[in-house]
Protein backbone atom coordinates (compact mmCIF):
# COMPACT_ATOMS: atom_id res chain seq x y z
CA UNK A 1 0.00 0.00 0.00
CA UNK A 2 1.47 3.31 -0.87
CA UNK A 3 2.43 5.42 1.80
CA UNK A 4 0.33 8.63 2.65
CA UNK A 5 2.03 12.35 1.03
CA UNK A 6 4.13 13.80 3.66
CA UNK A 7 1.35 17.18 2.66
CA UNK A 8 -1.50 15.41 4.10
CA UNK A 9 -3.02 14.40 7.26
CA UNK A 10 -4.15 10.99 8.18
CA UNK A 11 -7.88 10.69 8.34
CA UNK A 12 -9.46 10.83 11.56
CA UNK A 13 -12.45 9.71 12.99
CA UNK A 14 -15.65 11.72 14.18
CA UNK A 15 -17.25 10.83 16.58
CA UNK A 16 -21.06 12.38 15.69
CA UNK A 17 -22.70 14.58 19.59
CA UNK A 18 -25.57 13.06 21.24
CA UNK A 19 -27.95 15.00 23.05
CA UNK A 20 -27.69 14.42 26.37
CA UNK A 21 -29.96 12.20 28.04
CA UNK A 22 -31.34 13.11 32.05
CA UNK A 23 -32.11 9.04 33.68
CA UNK A 24 -33.83 9.30 36.84
CA UNK A 25 -32.85 5.93 38.58
CA UNK A 26 -35.85 3.76 39.45
CA UNK A 27 -36.02 2.79 43.49
CA UNK A 28 -37.95 0.75 44.62
CA UNK A 29 -39.04 -0.54 48.23
CA UNK A 30 -41.19 -3.12 49.51
CA UNK A 31 -43.58 -1.84 51.73
CA UNK A 32 -43.95 -3.68 55.49
CA UNK A 33 -46.35 -3.59 58.02
CA UNK A 34 -49.79 -1.89 58.48
CA UNK A 35 -48.81 0.39 54.91
CA UNK A 36 -48.92 -3.25 53.32
CA UNK A 37 -52.19 -4.18 54.86
CA UNK A 38 -54.50 -1.69 52.40
CA UNK A 39 -52.34 -1.49 48.96
CA UNK A 40 -52.73 1.71 47.29
CA UNK A 41 -54.34 2.89 44.08
CA UNK A 42 -52.46 3.44 41.23
CA UNK A 43 -51.23 7.30 41.32
CA UNK A 44 -52.04 7.08 45.16
CA UNK A 45 -49.76 8.59 47.41
CA UNK A 46 -48.02 6.98 49.99
CA UNK A 47 -46.51 8.45 53.25
CA UNK A 48 -44.07 6.64 55.85
CA UNK A 49 -40.80 6.33 56.93
CA UNK A 50 -37.86 5.24 54.15
CA UNK A 51 -35.11 2.75 55.79
CA UNK A 52 -32.46 1.50 53.68
CA UNK A 53 -31.37 -2.00 55.46
CA UNK A 54 -28.78 -4.17 53.68
CA UNK A 55 -31.82 -6.50 52.82
CA UNK A 56 -33.13 -3.68 50.48
CA UNK A 57 -35.39 -0.66 51.10
CA UNK A 58 -38.58 -0.57 53.13
CA UNK A 59 -41.16 1.72 53.61
CA UNK A 60 -43.08 1.63 57.07
CA UNK A 61 -45.41 3.15 59.22
CA UNK A 62 -43.55 4.63 62.47
CA UNK A 63 -45.05 2.60 64.94
CA UNK A 64 -43.61 -0.08 62.93
CA UNK A 65 -39.99 0.91 63.12
CA UNK A 66 -39.50 -1.48 66.27
CA UNK A 67 -40.85 -4.28 64.77
CA UNK A 68 -39.17 -4.34 61.12
CA UNK A 69 -35.92 -2.32 62.40
CA UNK A 70 -33.50 -1.59 64.97
CA UNK A 71 -34.72 1.71 65.24
CA UNK A 72 -37.55 3.28 67.52
CA UNK A 73 -39.91 6.57 67.63
CA UNK A 74 -40.07 8.51 71.29
CA UNK A 75 -42.24 11.70 71.71
CA UNK A 76 -40.91 14.94 74.02
CA UNK A 77 -43.25 15.47 76.63
CA UNK A 78 -42.96 19.39 77.54
CA UNK A 79 -43.93 20.79 81.01
CA UNK A 80 -44.75 25.08 81.44
CA UNK A 81 -45.62 26.05 84.92
CA UNK A 82 -48.12 29.43 85.15
CA UNK A 83 -48.29 31.40 88.15
CA UNK A 84 -52.12 31.51 88.16
CA UNK A 85 -54.20 32.98 90.89
CA UNK A 86 -57.52 32.40 89.95
CA UNK A 87 -60.03 29.46 90.75
CA UNK A 88 -60.89 26.73 88.41
CA UNK A 89 -64.17 27.83 87.41
CA UNK A 90 -62.37 31.01 85.72
CA UNK A 91 -59.21 28.57 84.02
CA UNK A 92 -62.42 26.63 82.61
CA UNK A 93 -64.23 29.10 81.40
CA UNK A 94 -61.63 31.03 79.70
CA UNK A 95 -60.64 28.24 78.18
CA UNK A 96 -63.88 27.07 76.83
CA UNK A 97 -64.66 30.57 75.11
CA UNK A 98 -61.42 30.30 73.17
CA UNK A 99 -61.36 26.49 72.59
CA UNK A 100 -65.02 25.54 72.56
CA UNK A 101 -65.63 23.91 68.91
CA UNK A 102 -62.38 23.60 67.89
CA UNK A 103 -61.94 19.96 68.13
CA UNK A 104 -66.02 19.51 67.36
CA UNK A 105 -66.23 18.03 71.58
CA UNK A 106 -68.47 19.74 74.00
CA UNK A 107 -67.34 21.21 76.91
CA UNK A 108 -64.12 20.34 78.13
CA UNK A 109 -64.01 17.23 80.49
CA UNK A 110 -62.53 18.00 84.22
CA UNK A 111 -60.69 14.62 85.75
CA UNK A 112 -59.73 14.43 89.58
CA UNK A 113 -59.36 12.11 92.16
CA UNK A 114 -62.81 10.63 92.87
CA UNK A 115 -61.98 10.71 96.79
CA UNK A 116 -58.86 12.74 98.00
CA UNK A 117 -56.74 12.08 100.52
CA UNK A 118 -57.73 12.90 104.06
CA UNK A 119 -55.03 15.67 103.82
CA UNK A 120 -56.24 17.27 100.66
CA UNK A 121 -60.29 17.03 101.84
CA UNK A 122 -58.87 19.06 105.06
CA UNK A 123 -57.46 21.42 102.91
CA UNK A 124 -60.32 21.78 100.22
CA UNK A 125 -62.60 22.35 103.08
CA UNK A 126 -60.53 25.00 104.48
CA UNK A 127 -60.07 26.69 101.35
CA UNK A 128 -64.03 26.32 100.83
CA UNK A 129 -64.53 28.12 103.87
CA UNK A 130 -62.45 30.45 103.19
CA UNK A 131 -64.53 31.53 99.94
CA UNK A 132 -62.48 30.55 96.97
CA UNK A 133 -65.12 28.83 95.20
CA UNK A 134 -64.94 25.92 93.15
CA UNK A 135 -61.73 25.86 93.00
CA UNK A 136 -61.37 24.74 96.55
CA UNK A 137 -62.81 21.24 95.15
CA UNK A 138 -60.16 19.83 94.06
CA UNK A 139 -56.23 19.84 94.66
CA UNK A 140 -55.82 18.69 90.90
CA UNK A 141 -57.93 18.83 88.53
CA UNK A 142 -56.60 18.34 84.52
CA UNK A 143 -58.66 19.81 81.35
CA UNK A 144 -57.65 18.47 78.04
CA UNK A 145 -57.43 20.92 74.95
CA UNK A 146 -58.10 19.50 71.44
CA UNK A 147 -56.95 16.24 72.54
CA UNK A 148 -53.41 17.41 71.89
CA UNK A 149 -52.71 20.04 75.71
CA UNK A 150 -53.27 18.97 79.15
CA UNK A 151 -53.81 21.89 81.30
CA UNK A 152 -53.24 20.85 85.29
CA UNK A 153 -54.40 22.95 87.90
CA UNK A 154 -52.98 22.51 91.48
CA UNK A 155 -54.05 24.30 94.22
CA UNK A 156 -51.02 26.30 96.70
CA UNK A 157 -49.11 24.32 99.51
CA UNK A 158 -47.26 26.20 101.32
CA UNK A 159 -46.00 23.48 103.22
CA UNK A 160 -44.90 21.93 100.01
CA UNK A 161 -43.47 25.22 98.94
CA UNK A 162 -45.80 25.87 96.01
CA UNK A 163 -48.28 28.40 95.34
CA UNK A 164 -51.70 28.10 93.43
CA UNK A 165 -50.42 27.43 89.58
CA UNK A 166 -51.43 25.66 86.15
CA UNK A 167 -48.86 22.99 84.32
CA UNK A 168 -49.35 23.15 80.72
CA UNK A 169 -48.75 19.43 79.29
CA UNK A 170 -48.10 18.48 75.12
CA UNK A 171 -46.31 16.32 73.40
CA UNK A 172 -43.87 18.23 71.13
CA UNK A 173 -44.74 18.78 67.36
CA UNK A 174 -46.17 21.36 65.31
CA UNK A 175 -49.97 20.61 66.22
CA UNK A 176 -49.27 20.37 69.94
CA UNK A 177 -46.94 23.34 69.87
CA UNK A 178 -49.21 25.51 67.96
CA UNK A 179 -51.83 24.49 70.35
CA UNK A 180 -49.78 25.04 73.53
CA UNK A 181 -49.03 28.60 72.51
CA UNK A 182 -52.70 29.57 72.08
CA UNK A 183 -53.44 27.92 75.97
CA UNK A 184 -50.64 29.69 77.27
CA UNK A 185 -51.83 33.06 75.85
CA UNK A 186 -55.50 32.39 77.74
CA UNK A 187 -54.03 31.50 80.58
CA UNK A 188 -51.77 34.40 80.93
CA UNK A 189 -54.31 36.93 79.92
CA UNK A 190 -56.71 35.12 82.30
CA UNK A 191 -53.61 35.38 85.08
CA UNK A 192 -53.80 39.54 84.22
CA UNK A 193 -51.02 41.65 86.34
CA UNK A 194 -49.66 40.70 89.59
CA UNK A 195 -50.99 41.76 92.69
CA UNK A 196 -47.78 42.77 93.87
CA UNK A 197 -46.64 44.53 90.57
CA UNK A 198 -49.96 46.36 90.72
CA UNK A 199 -49.50 47.25 94.17
CA UNK A 200 -45.89 48.44 93.44
CA UNK A 201 -46.57 50.23 90.08
CA UNK A 202 -49.32 52.24 92.03
CA UNK A 203 -46.82 53.25 94.92
CA UNK A 204 -44.13 54.17 92.44
CA UNK A 205 -46.40 56.42 90.51
CA UNK A 206 -47.58 58.30 93.58
CA UNK A 207 -43.62 58.49 94.93
CA UNK A 208 -42.48 60.14 91.28
CA UNK A 209 -45.73 62.49 91.67
CA UNK A 210 -44.80 63.31 95.18
CA UNK A 211 -41.11 64.10 94.23
CA UNK A 212 -39.84 60.89 96.34
CA UNK A 213 -36.97 59.75 94.39
CA UNK A 214 -36.03 57.55 97.63
CA UNK A 215 -39.95 56.10 97.56
CA UNK A 216 -40.12 55.50 93.65
CA UNK A 217 -36.77 53.81 93.83
CA UNK A 218 -37.85 52.08 96.45
CA UNK A 219 -41.17 50.73 94.56
CA UNK A 220 -38.82 50.05 91.54
CA UNK A 221 -37.11 47.81 93.14
CA UNK A 222 -40.19 45.50 94.45
CA UNK A 223 -41.72 45.99 90.88
CA UNK A 224 -38.69 44.42 89.56
CA UNK A 225 -39.17 41.36 92.25
CA UNK A 226 -42.73 40.97 91.48
CA UNK A 227 -42.08 40.72 87.82
CA UNK A 228 -39.06 38.25 88.48
CA UNK A 229 -41.05 36.51 90.70
CA UNK A 230 -44.26 35.72 88.24
CA UNK A 231 -41.23 34.25 85.96
CA UNK A 232 -39.01 32.66 88.44
CA UNK A 233 -40.87 31.95 91.31
CA UNK A 234 -39.33 33.53 94.64
CA UNK A 235 -37.82 36.74 94.38
CA UNK A 236 -37.29 39.37 97.19
CA UNK A 237 -36.77 42.85 96.91
CA UNK A 238 -33.64 44.10 99.37
CA UNK A 239 -34.39 47.96 99.51
CA UNK A 240 -31.56 48.51 101.86
CA UNK A 241 -29.20 46.86 99.39
CA UNK A 242 -30.93 47.65 96.21
CA UNK A 243 -31.10 44.03 94.66
CA UNK A 244 -33.39 41.63 94.28
CA UNK A 245 -32.73 38.09 95.74
CA UNK A 246 -33.83 35.20 93.32
CA UNK A 247 -33.91 31.56 94.34
CA UNK A 248 -35.30 29.00 91.76
CA UNK A 249 -34.74 25.19 92.55
CA UNK A 250 -31.41 24.92 94.30
CA UNK A 251 -29.91 27.96 92.61
CA UNK A 252 -29.66 31.50 94.52
CA UNK A 253 -29.29 34.44 92.40
CA UNK A 254 -29.02 38.23 93.03
CA UNK A 255 -29.85 41.13 90.50
CA UNK A 256 -28.56 44.19 90.91
CA UNK A 257 -30.72 46.80 88.63
CA UNK A 258 -28.33 49.64 88.96
CA UNK A 259 -25.32 48.10 87.23
CA UNK A 260 -27.44 45.25 85.09
CA UNK A 261 -25.24 42.48 86.75
CA UNK A 262 -26.56 39.70 87.84
CA UNK A 263 -24.28 37.22 90.49
CA UNK A 264 -25.26 33.66 89.78
CA UNK A 265 -23.22 30.31 89.96
CA UNK A 266 -25.96 28.80 87.39
CA UNK A 267 -24.77 30.11 83.94
CA UNK A 268 -27.96 29.21 82.27
CA UNK A 269 -29.74 30.90 85.08
CA UNK A 270 -27.76 33.86 84.78
CA UNK A 271 -28.35 34.54 81.41
CA UNK A 272 -31.76 34.02 81.35
CA UNK A 273 -31.91 36.38 84.74
CA UNK A 274 -29.95 38.83 82.49
CA UNK A 275 -32.83 38.93 79.72
CA UNK A 276 -35.51 39.41 81.76
CA UNK A 277 -33.94 42.07 83.99
CA UNK A 278 -33.09 43.58 80.56
CA UNK A 279 -36.89 43.68 79.36
CA UNK A 280 -38.16 44.68 83.08
CA UNK A 281 -35.72 47.65 83.51
CA UNK A 282 -36.88 48.99 79.47
CA UNK A 283 -40.86 48.27 80.46
CA UNK A 284 -40.39 50.48 83.54
CA UNK A 285 -38.89 53.35 81.95
CA UNK A 286 -40.76 56.19 80.46
CA UNK A 287 -40.26 56.05 76.40
CA UNK A 288 -38.48 59.11 74.96
CA UNK A 289 -40.94 61.83 73.26
CA UNK A 290 -39.37 64.04 71.04
CA UNK A 291 -41.57 67.13 71.56
CA UNK A 292 -40.08 68.76 67.98
CA UNK A 293 -40.48 65.84 65.91
CA UNK A 294 -43.00 66.67 62.99
CA UNK A 295 -45.77 65.19 63.11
Amino acid sequence: MPAAPADRAPPSTLNPLRPAQSRRPTRAATVLGRLAERPPRPGQPLRGVLVRQEGGDALLHPDDLAAYTRLSTGSVLQRQAIPLDRSLTEVRLALEIMFEGVEGGGPLSVRSSPSPPPVAAAAAATAAASGRGDAARFDTARLRVGELVDVVYREGNPGAGYERHVVVEWAGGPAGDLVADAVVAVLLQAAGEPLAAAEAETARRDALAAGDKAGAAAAELSLLAALLGAQFGVAVADVEAGVVRVAVDKAAAVVDPRSAQVACDDDALRGRLERALERAVIAMRPAAVDADRPM
